[in-house]
């Protein structure tokens, strides 16, 4: 039995981040995930992406179930408006998480939950 990763490694270049002047911007690629098995948070200067997909199979007679459950936390640059941090999952796997920038005088809260929306693409 073949299991693929929910997340792809930064190695394959499937996942990246950027901060540019306007906006901070996080890409990942989430196989065999669904909107409803993710979840997005803002802990302190990082943000946390969290997917959990459990699978019940029954064959011949013979049951089985999979849990898969995957952790991650990125670092958010100094400068980052964590308070308007969104995300959006794509038709084609792709999580992007966005952040403007502050202006220069204001950081921000250090914790808030981020909602994830389903984006579909022609």
């Amino acid at each position: 039995m073949e299991v693929e990763r929910m997340f792809v490694d930064r190695k394959t270049k499937e996942e990246s981040s950027k901060k540019t002047p306007t906006k901070f911007d996080l890409k990942l690629t989430m196989r065999n995930s669904r909107p409803d098995d993710i979840k997005v948070r803002v802990e302190g200067g990082n943000v946390i992406v969290e997917a959990k997909r459990e699978e019940k199979e029954e064959e011949y007679g013979f049951y089985s179930n999979s849990v898969r459950e995957v952790k991650r936390s990125y670092p958010i640059p100094e400068g980052v408006d964590k308070k308007n941090l969104t995300s959006a999952f794509t038709g084609n796997s792709i999580l992007e998480i966005e952040a403007p920038m502050l202006p220069v005088e204001d950081e921000g809260a250090d914790k808030s939950t981020v909602d994830v929306k389903h984006v579909e693409e022609s």
